[in-house]
């Protein structure tokens, strides 16, 4: 059965319920990754390493770039659908330097922020670098394994309020006649600058398997993030909101489409071979006030479910009849869900890909982190377009 299959409707968000653009694509797949050797070296002494830094949140994050010999390098998050893999990037200074290279001559006065809101997209054909950009080696992770693909087009999106809501859309790997595309789900896309010669176009590195955990492993690793968590939390808290309990009527869904009151558990291939454990938890709380909290963190834990790590740090936001609201300047009013393990090319860990969001700031962003430096290797916003004049007089055009 299929993590799709599994999913069950669940409790939401007012804001989260509605806000995504799919672009007519699936996000539930699984993305597990390929790594480099799986075999421990067992003879090898074992010495402590500290345990990286936790993030408060994830922000945009781009490494694209196009160098001098106009080849687009760079890391992309994205999603595989019957068509094609769609890879997405909001790094603005990218999106410019491609429009004014590729794009139709500017008027006097035009910036490419006022051309891209009129036209709505541009597409540019992938070239040799005078007629478009090169885009010579194109790497997809999915749940499948690794595969290369070829590159079909670039489109840079514009909008109405200003650059911090355009992107970059790349589509690779179009499907042939044969059938759909296997690669479907999450993606990380990147482009290398030296070619894969031991993978031909369309073939598949395929990845060990994981396997779901039981029941039991799922209820152990989810009351430790929730203890962990409520740790965290309470010694962050003012006394007067202490004690925090958790609501009488909480039922914890396990890997669906909930919001609230809800855990994603996701096995990965950590850096030295061994299967660890993500968790991503959306919980309620009550406060001595009676005022609900929403929690909401990451933390990765090892196959006998110890060795905790926090990979995004426990934050706390107010919750009232399904709407978010910040607790405060020092709580990032963010949640994170979608979780999935993708591959973390060259690396010999997989990655993890995720959704993070801002219900305030009605914000959504997919990003892909490396855990085993909390690092943030690509993330681009996907919210809906803004409409009003008061975005647009806020972020400018």
């Amino acid at each position: 059965m299929t993590r799709d299959a599994r999913r069950r409707p669940g409790r939401h968000l007012d804001f989260a319920s509605h806000i995504v653009p799919r672009l007519s694509l699936v996000i539930w797949t699984g993305l597990l990754a390929v790594g480099g050797c799986r075999a421990a070296d067992h003879g090898a002494r074992v010495t402590a390493v500290e345990p990286p830094s936790a993030l408060d949140s994830i922000s945009i994050t781009s490494d694209a770039r196009l160098d001098t010999s106009r080849r687009l390098l760079g890391s992309f998050v994205g999603e595989g659908t019957n068509r094609a893999i769609h890879l997405l990037s909001s790094d603005t200074a990218l999106i410019a330097t491609l429009y004014r290279r590729y794009g139709e001559p500017l008027g006097r006065g035009e910036s490419v922020w006022s051309r891209l809101q009129v036209l709505g997209r541009a597409r540019l054909r992938p070239g040799n670098g005078r007629t478009g950009p090169r885009l010579e080696e194109t790497l997809a992770g999915y749940a499948g394994g690794l595969t290369r693909v070829q590159p079909v087009s670039v489109i840079l999106h514009g909008s109405s309020c200003g650059p911090l809501h355009a992107r970059i859309e790349i589509i690779v790997g179009e499907a042939g006649g044969e059938g759909p595309s296997p690669v479907q789900g999450p993606v990380l896309g990147s482009f290398q600058t030296q070619p894969r010669s031991d993978l031909a176009d369309g073939e598949i590195a395929a990845r060990p398997a994981t396997h779901t955990p039981g029941q039991e492993m799922i209820d152990s690793l989810t009351a430790r993030t929730e203890r962990a968590f409520d740790d965290a939390i309470t010694r962050r808290l003012a006394p007067e909101l202490l004690p925090l309990h958790a609501p009488s009527d909480r039922y914890l869904e396990v890997n669906t489409l909930a919001d609230i009151d809800a855990a994603d558990v996701v096995p990965f291939w950590d850096a030295a071979g061994q299967i660890r454990y993500v968790v991503a938890l959306r919980v309620r709380r009550v406060t001595a006030r009676a005022d609900t909290l929403l929690l909401a963190g990451i933390m990765t834990w090892d196959s006998t479910g110890q060795g905790g790590q926090t990979v995004l740090r426990p934050t706390a936001m107010r919750l009232d009849q399904g709407q978010v609201a910040a607790l405060g300047a020092d709580w990032p009013p963010a949640y994170w869900r979608r979780l999935e393990a993708i591959a973390g090319f060259g690396s010999g860990s997989d990655y993890l890909w995720l959704e993070q969001v801002r219900p305030g700031q009605h914000t959504v962003l997919w990003g892909v982190l490396a855990p085993v430096s909390n690092t943030v290797v690509a993330a681009a916003r996907v919210d809906e377009p803004c409409d009003g004049p008061e975005h647009a007089s806020r972020e400018g055009n």
